[in-house]
């Protein structure tokens, strides 16, 4: 399964056409993930996120499976995203997340992050699910508990078929979020702010995948330059 996709090359700051191999990675991920020291560091790959959005019949638990892989939220920040937090009438829509860490002191007001939203597709469902749950501006947007939506994930990713190789919960679908990136040019310090990381050193376990898995963006690499040879 391959997707022909034009990305903006990070390294050179010039488009570049990458052929994008999803079996191929799917096979890297068993030997990614062997020498991982986080044990719960697991992520699928775009194919299989569709997948298992299919696999979610209830709107509010397919929401919020939604919003976590287009903005990588954490399920804490998820929790508290507004309608009032999105702007999705601008030319380029985008939300405003807030930024919470592990630390962050609950009376403490948290930074936020502006993300652009770049699935148009997850735009207008999101416009449809805040008016057909006659959501307010300031009511959250997915009103469950953090325990809740981790149970209801995990029984959705127990639902597909064939089955998914690892466990879903909110952080598989966070990683994954940060692993599309980088298959598609993101470097990591980008992707440090797109996941709202203080120390880098939270994000620099994507090295291990970033260096496994973009080999794809070298087939486009040149070595020489052109030469004309005079006969």
């Amino acid at each position: 399964m391959n997707q022909d996709v034009l990305v903006q090359s990070p390294m050179l700051g010039v488009a570049q056409r990458i052929i994008v191999n999803w079996d191929q990675l799917i096979r890297r991920r068993e030997f990614i993930l062997r020498d991982m020291e986080a044990q719960e560091f697991n992520y699928l790959v775009l194919p299989e996120v569709e997948r298992l959005l299919s696999a979610i019949e209830d709107g509010i638990t397919y929401m919020a499976a939604y919003t976590v892989w287009v903005t990588g939220a954490r399920v804490s920040e998820l929790l508290m995203l507004r309608p009032c937090d999105f702007d999705l009438e601008a030319d380029a829509p985008f939300v405003s997340l807030p930024t919470l860490k592990n630390r962050t002191p609950r009376k403490k007001r948290p930074s936020r992050r502006i993300l652009s939203l770049h699935d148009p597709a997850y735009v207008e469902q999101l416009r449809r699910y805040i008016k057909t749950h006659r959501i307010g501006k300031q009511q959250p947007l997915i009103a469950l508990s953090r325990s809740a939506v981790r149970h209801r994930l995990n029984a959705a990713g127990d639902r597909v078929e064939p089955a998914l190789p690892v466990a879903v919960n909110p952080h598989t679908l966070r990683h994954s979020f940060a692993i599309n990136h980088l298959i598609h040019g993101c470097n990591v310090d980008q992707i440090q702010h797109l996941l709202g990381h203080s120390d880098k050193r939270s994000t620099e376990i994507y090295l291990r995948v970033l260096g496994s898995d973009i080999g794809h963006h070298g087939a486009g690499t040149p070595f020489r330059l052109p030469i004309e040879v005079e006969g």
